[in-house]
């Protein structure tokens, strides 16, 4: 009685995690991908951003001068 009832058990967790396998990892697959396009987004926009920076600080009278930062003495 026991054995027939854990194999019942065994072979149904089975078959439900069968069904359930293409759907596991379609949302993993899809997770995966937009973590790795979001990291690409990030990267364009810093550069983006990088150049923006630039361009902004730029009075056309010379190359592009970026902002020195020293630092706090103690």
């Amino acid at each position: 009685m026991f054995w027939t009832e854990l194999r019942v058990l065994i072979v149904d967790t089975g078959r439900v995690w069968w069904r359930l396998l293409p759907m596991i990892m379609g949302v993993y697959l899809f997770g995966w991908r937009g973590t790795e396009l979001t990291l690409r987004v990030a990267v364009i926009a810093g550069t983006v951003r990088r150049h923006a920076d630039r361009i902004a600080l730029d009075d056309s009278s010379g190359p592009a001068r970026t902002p020195v930062v020293t630092p706090p003495q103690r």
